[in-house]
């Protein structure tokens, strides 16, 4: 539990003693006391203790396990290589691979992919605007289409397919970057939202080793295979941090019905004010008495004829 202070201005004391300092200037400046109010689990952000906890440990895999793993290319290239994605580029001549053209085509792959970072203006813009469990989903679906494709292209021998598949996972790990703030902003202000975060960044950062151990792992399995536990493994891991996200969700935002039900109730509240404000015949008759008088509405005397 977190403990925070809200100071509460001498005002009411001032008031007590009134009598007492008739006349007197009121002192500019106040002393404050400080309260303590103790803040527990599930005032931390909105969510409990349980929530939070799946959350974070769901956020740290796949920052770690996908969304840093983008910017570590270099072993993914070399698995790719050795599966013989874009052989084909190379002439019959060239006995060696991988040959210069086959190269240049796979890193044209991850250069393409690297131009998803443009868009990550507009992607937090729309983590502002739609709220993080829509953002979460975005980058399940997006991360599942890139791995599903990654799959079929090593299975199939489809080699141009690598370029959707990691346009797709750039704008994943694009969208998970988001989610090193967003996830520990759930937590309670203080030393327990700065490890959240500072965790998750620094997974983020270390997630660029994942594609070397999977290099390690595909000398004893083949890159179709690894691919396809690779995409299981990430609809797990990230399935469970937007079930977190809806909660989360639940819980700091009411439903509609219960907008609905409110926004009525003001409009009944301000229609209940307007009535009490309305002219009524007794108003009316004070008026004409007003105006018989020799007085107008507005409060100047009426002319005589």
């Amino acid at each position: 539990m977190v403990r925070t202070t809200v100071s509460r201005q001498g005002g009411e004391a001032d008031q007590e003693a009134g009598d007492d300092h008739v006349g007197q200037e009121p002192a500019a400046d106040k002393t404050s006391q400080s309260v303590p109010v103790v803040v527990d689990d599930e005032q931390g952000g909105g969510a409990k203790k349980h929530v939070r906890t799946v959350l974070l440990v769901s956020t740290s895999l796949y920052m770690f396990l996908y969304a840093g793993a983008f910017f570590g290319y270099g072993p993914m290239q070399l698995m790719l290589e050795e599966s013989g994605a874009f052989a084909s580029r190379c002439s019959p001549d060239e006995e060696e691979l991988p040959c210069p053209a086959q190269t240049s085509m796979l890193l044209n792959v991850q250069f393409v992919a690297q131009l998803t970072m443009i868009s990550s203006p507009l992607l937090g813009a729309g983590c502002d605007k739609y709220g993080p469990f829509v953002m979460i989903n975005i980058s399940l679906l997006m991360g599942t289409l890139g791995l599903a494709l990654l799959t079929a292209s090593t299975s199939l021998g489809i080699d141009n397919m690598l370029f959707p598949a990691f346009i797709s996972l750039g704008f994943m790990a694009n969208i998970s970057g988001l989610f090193t703030v967003q996830t520990g902003l759930v937590f309670p202000q203080g030393r327990s939202r700065n490890r959240a975060i500072s965790s998750l960044n620094a997974l983020f950062d270390a997630g660029a080793i994942t594609y070397l151990v999977l290099w390690y792992i595909s000398k004893s399995v083949p890159l179709p295979t690894i691919s396809g536990c690779y995409l299981g493994i990430f609809v797990l891991v990230v399935g469970a941090a937007a079930i977190c996200w809806r909660k989360v969700t639940r819980i700091l935002n009411p439903s509609n019905e219960d907008d609905e039900d409110e926004e009525q109730g003001s409009n009944d509240d301000v229609d209940d004010v307007a009535g009490s404000v309305t002219s009524t015949p007794a108003d009316e008759s004070v008026k004409e008495g007003i105006c018989e008088s020799g007085i107008r509405e507005d409060g100047a005397p009426e002319e005589s004829s």
